[in-house]
């Protein structure tokens, strides 16, 4: 039987099918790869967000305020305006400075979202000596119970502000070189009776509270990066308030007439300490 034969264009003339087949079958698997690798992924749909995939991102932890003890010294002020106007040429006294020294150590630890602690701190105002040889000596201890909150907390830097509440006893000592007779024990003495008749020492303690607000800024020395633990060093500022008068006593009995003493003003200090902190995931 002869073979077939198909149009395939005038210039081809006629070719038998089996022939036609095998070339269609080349030209589609030639051209059609060729044409997909160059086109472009056809657009999604419109109202169907696409989903890039993408490396998580690694969770950074989060460093909390390291814990701090420490020992500090600065300046010291102290509110002697009503001591000095008692100090005069009847009782031949000389009027005390209000500026001083203090030193103390503290601490403070994270406990939830802030830092508590305490704080101890001795405060010397110095002393006063006539040619006639009177001395009086002014001295105070205070204990305060410290919050803060942070304000910046790196790996290395600690900012905080600071609330602390104190309480404390001054120390007022009146000495008399050529001795001569002191108060009877058995009554309440005014403040001006015990400078007139010093003896050789006469001692009147003060108690006192305080509230301060102030902020502070605290590095710690880290030995590489791994470490959680180093020397401190810092700097505070606080400025103390005194919410009432303070109470003398001499001998443990009242005294009368007294003025009022306590720390005032603001004060810096320096602190060098060894702390160290964790890290919370």
């Amino acid at each position: 039987m002869p073979p077939s034969f198909i149009p395939c264009g005038s210039r081809l003339g006629r070719l038998p099918i089996s022939l036609a087949h095998r070339m269609a079958a080349l030209l589609i698997a030639t051209a059609v790869p060729g044409a997909l690798s160059g086109q472009a992924a056809p657009p999604a749909p419109a109202g169907i967000p696409t989903v890039t995939a993408t490396a998580a991102a690694p969770v950074e932890p989060v460093v909390t305020p390291f814990a701090n003890f420490y020992v500090a010294a600065g300046q010291a002020k102290f509110d002697v305006t009503g001591i000095n106007s008692r100090l005069n040429i009847n009782n031949g006294f000389f009027a005390l400075s209000g500026d001083g020294y203090t030193t103390g150590l503290g601490f403070y630890i994270p406990v939830g979202g802030i830092m508590a602690g305490l704080e101890y701190d001795l405060l010397d105002m110095g002393y006063e000596s006539t040619p006639a040889g009177k001395t009086d000596v002014l001295k105070a201890n205070m204990l305060q119970g410290r919050v803060s909150f942070r304000l910046l907390s790196t790996w290395d830097v600690t900012l905080h502000g600071d609330l602390q509440l104190g309480v404390g006893t001054v120390s007022a000592k009146f000495r008399d070189r050529a001795g001569g007779a002191s108060l009877a024990p058995a009554t309440n003495p005014t403040w001006d009776e015990i400078l007139l008749k010093p003896g050789a020492e006469s001692e009147m303690r003060g108690t006192f509270y305080t509230v301060a607000p102030g902020m502070g800024i605290d590095y710690i020395f880290l030995k590489d990066a791994k470490s959680q633990r180093g020397f401190t060093v810092g700097v505070q500022f606080a400025t103390s308030l005194a919410p009432h008068r303070t109470a003398w006593t001499y001998g443990g009995r009242d005294v009368f007439g007294a003025p009022d003493g306590a720390p005032v003003s603001t004060q810096v200090r320096i602190t060098v300490g060894y702390g160290g902190f964790a890290l919370a995931h």
